[in-house]
């Protein structure tokens, strides 16, 4: 390292000294403020004495420091809260625990980033390797960020020594005026003495600060000098990227048949020992620092062991799938694969090698439960693949350009390649994949596995090892977070489906009539979430993550002007999606609310629906404006709109308001659903009521749709308000002569054995008499109001059978009809 380069390095440790420096002299507000004495006299701001004499601060309330010594009376008290101050500020610079964590994580980063350099030393030059870089460029950004969490708790506690140093220079003012005041040298011998104290004790605490301040300052330069070598190494692994990716379809080796003519002895053993020591090294460092992030994961695997213990005794729904009740029979080995795949999340600062180990020892306990999972013609392309990823991993430990490593990524590639073409031959593995969407899908990856694995194989024979490389490396790496992806669905669905047959999810009324519907629903978003996570697993594996969110980025951030009129692709995607989340999520909450809450909260049968309909509206209204919001259009933009809309609501909208505002029946419920109703010449069931208009369904079955507005404006027969019965009258003509008793009893004893109830009383009355009969009126009420039409043709058989049993007859009507003779018409 050069002289300049140092002295470069070294500027920042003295740029913080310097601002130190200026922050122990500055005047700040004081951390632990002593009480002032009565009468003292507080400096402004402009140095000058304050007139007001013991006044306080709004914000604080504590007053500010006195500008001249403390009054012999008020030594004593002033003098331990001082010495209370002190012990503090010599408690937070004796022992401060984010400092020592920077200090004991230092050395490690310092470790870490030699190792960087020394493997962007070693490695090809002037264009390191496909494997190299991705390798290295993971291990610099992680670094970075881990260097850029130790800065930011070194400036933390650059703040913090500022506050202290402000403090302490306040009270060696304050006590040395003490003690060098004439009052205090002819007071007694007492004062002088706890004055001395003080004196002493601030002296003591200079030190602690100027031995903190030391510290401190010889942790950021060492910082400095770390954050300075990482750049130097991330500016030549971003150089070497942008050369590689120039150079990716460019053979940068001979081809394999002249390369197997004449085999150079290599160091091919000494890098593999130095990637190898590379990588223990930086798996070591990062087990030292105590990261939390690896209690939580152990905390997170015993934790879903012990449920999924648990939900193996609910009587899981399995003959629905036999794979979901699978899954929960080996609960340990499920609860290992979901954490260890779960390692980034838990643990985002750890190495790339720790990442590397905890997905191959993730296919393990996965394959091992997936016997009784997958298919079995699919356990065995499943363990290729696994051996596949292996050995490319192991590769890694050796020069990519080297022999021995082109010759093993030629075999993983021609494997590879053989195991996607005997899956889609005719009758092949890939056949026991399901048919339908993601099976099709499948299929085309495994196409498109084939087709790079060959030519991954082709640019390997030719000497393109950096394209061969990255092909193969993104093709296995894909094809085993494909089948970890799978098996996340299928933890996930069985997880499920046990929780829902547990019996306190089948009391809920939600969970027992809508179970396989939520079943079915939460597995879709499972599979649609670990596509997700597979897709940008891939993307990564073939570096076309970066470049694909940066045309992304480019594109939707495109703006489009029309005259005032500004707007871009991504206004115009987040608008979209902010108001289709809206709409899913306003769906939901109805859902939960009609079927889950008001059924059991509520008993009204109208009641929970309007409210479960105004919540889905609200929503929908807040998702609106969160979507306009979203786009990054101003409301107040929309002052024009609205004034014209209000125009065209009072002319040509105003039929629909209107239907709209009526749509406040339902609060008022005078119609609900369910409701028999009359309205014209309508007669039906209400099914539904909604915000412009309601359904009646006929007794015919026809459904007629009814503005809401005539339900408010017209008369309605509302036959089932208050309750669900109906009186029906029965009209019953007899014979004159009949006994009117004995036709009252025949008509009572009649309507008593149908399906009529017995409160009210059914009534029989003689309402007329007729030209030829007496006319008598039968009153009763079924017990289903569904069922009176039925019941009323019961009673009417009835009473004709008891009628003719009584010898009561029913006349026919009687009409005289007068015939004259032809001779007798008039003469026209």
């Amino acid at each position: 390292m050069s002289a300049a380069a140092h002295l470069g390095r070294r500027g920042g440790a003295a740029a913080w000294i310097a601002l130190v420096a200026w922050a122990a002299s500055a005047e700040a507000a004081p951390l632990f403020a002593p009480s002032p004495p009565p009468g003292a006299v507080a400096p402004a701001k402009d140095g000058a004495a304050n007139p007001q004499p013991g006044a306080t601060s709004p914000s604080t309330a504590v007053a500010p420091a006195p500008a001249g010594p403390i009054p012999v009376p008020l030594v004593v008290g002033s003098s331990e809260e001082a010495l209370a101050s002190l012990a503090r500020l010599d408690a937070r610079t004796r022992e401060d625990p984010d400092l020592e964590r920077v200090a004991r994580a230092l050395p490690a980063e310092e470790r870490a980033v030699a190792g960087i350099r020394s493997a962007a030393a070693t490695a090809p030059t002037p264009v390191k390797t496909e494997r190299d870089l991705a390798e290295l460029e993971t291990e610099v950004l992680r670094s970075e960020e881990r260097l850029a969490a130790l800065d930011s708790a070194l400036g933390a506690r650059a703040q913090q020594f500022q506050t202290m140093s402000a403090e302490l220079s306040r009270l060696r003012a304050i006590w040395q005026a003490t003690g060098a005041s004439p009052e205090t040298a002819a007071a007694p011998e007492r004062v002088r003495d706890r004055v001395a104290m003080v004196n002493a004790r601030i002296g003591e605490a200079e030190a602690g600060r100027q031995a903190y301040l030391s510290h401190l300052i010889d942790l950021q330069d060492r910082l400095a000098v770390v954050r300075a070598d990482l750049g130097v190494t991330a500016s030549e692994v971003r150089q070497a990227r942008r050369t590689l990716d120039r150079q990716l379809f460019e053979a940068e080796s001979a081809p394999l048949w002249q390369a197997l003519r004449s085999i150079p002895a290599g160091d091919d053993v000494r890098r593999a020992r130095a990637v190898a020591r590379l990588h223990l090294l930086s798996v070591r460092d990062y087990l030292a620092t105590g990261d939390v992030g690896i209690w939580l994961e152990l905390v997170f695997l015993g934790l879903l062991t012990v449920g999924l213990q648990l939900l193996r005794r609910a009587p899981v729904a399995g003959a629905r799938d036999s794979r979901v009740a699978s899954v929960l029979r080996h609960p340990l080995l499920t609860a290992t694969v979901a954490a260890l795949l779960l390692t980034p999340l838990f643990q985002p600062r750890a190495p790339t090698p720790l990442f590397a180990a905890a997905v191959l020892a993730a296919a393990v306990p996965w394959i091992l439960v997936s016997r009784e999972v997958v298919p079995r013609r699919l356990l065995a392309p499943q363990l290729v693949v696994t051996a596949l990823f292996v050995m490319d991993r192991f590769a890694g430990l050796a020069p990519a350009h080297a022999l021995s490593i082109r010759l093993m990524l030629l075999g993983t590639s021609v494997a590879g390649a053989a195991l996607a073409a005997s899956g889609l031959r005719r009758g092949g593995w890939a056949s026991e994949l399901r048919e339908g969407g993601w099976g099709t899908a499948a299929r085309a990856g495994l196409w498109a596995s084939l087709v790079l694995l060959t030519v991954a194989v082709l640019a390997n024979v030719i000497g393109n090892v950096t394209l061969a490389s990255r092909l193969a490396r993104g093709t296995l790496s894909s094809a085993l977070a494909g089948m970890l992806a799978g098996g996340v669905v299928l933890l996930a669905r069985a997880a499920l489906a046990a929780a829902l047959q547990l019996p306190a999810a089948q009391r809920r009324r939600l969970v027992a009539l809508h179970g396989p519907l939520l079943e079915r629903r939460c597995g879709q978003v499972a599979r649609w979430g670990a596509f997700a996570l597979w897709a940008w697993s891939a993307a990564a594996s073939f570096r076309v993550a970066g470049p694909a969110l940066a045309l992304a980025s480019a594109v939707l951030d495109r703006r489009l002007s029309v005259g005032s009129l500004r707007v871009s692709l991504r206004d115009v995607v987040a608008f979209g999606v902010t108001l289709w989340i809206a709409v899913v999520l306003s769906r939901l909450v109805r859902f939960v609310l009609d079927e889950g809450v008001f059924p059991t909260a509520l008993p009204g049968r109208g009641l929970h629906g309007a409210i479960s309909k105004t919540a889905q509206y609200a929503v929908l209204g807040l998702g609106l404006l969160a979507a306009i919001y979203a786009s990054g259009v101003e409301l107040s933009r929309f002052s024009l709109f609205a004034g014209t809309l209000g125009v065209g609501i009072g002319f040509g909208l105003q039929n629909i308001v209107n239907n709209f505002v009526s749509g406040l029946i339902l609060y008022e419920r005078p119609v609900q659903p369910g409701d028999i109703v009359e309205v014209g010449a309508v007669a039906g069931e209400v099914r539904r009521i909604g915000v412009r208009s309601s359904t009646v369904r006929t007794f015919q079955g026809a459904d007629v749709i009814v503005p809401n507005a005539t339900l408010i404006s017209t008369e309605v027969v509302n036959w089932t308000l208050t309750d669900r019965t109906r009186r029906v009258e029965v009209a019953v003509s007899v014979a004159y002569g009949s006994d009117p008793e004995l036709v009252r009893h025949v008509l009572l004893e009649a309507v008593q054995r149908g399906d009529v109830l017995r409160e009210p009383v059914p009534e029989v009355f003689l309402t007329r008499f007729g030209e030829s009969a007496l006319e008598f009126e039968v009153r009763f009420w079924p017990q289903r109001f569904e069922t009176w039409v039925r019941v009323a043709s019961e009673v009417r058989g009835t009473i004709l059978r008891e009628l003719a049993r009584a010898g009561v007859t029913i006349p026919f009507p009687q009409r005289d009809v007068h015939v004259r003779s032809g001779n007798e018409l008039p003469d026209r």
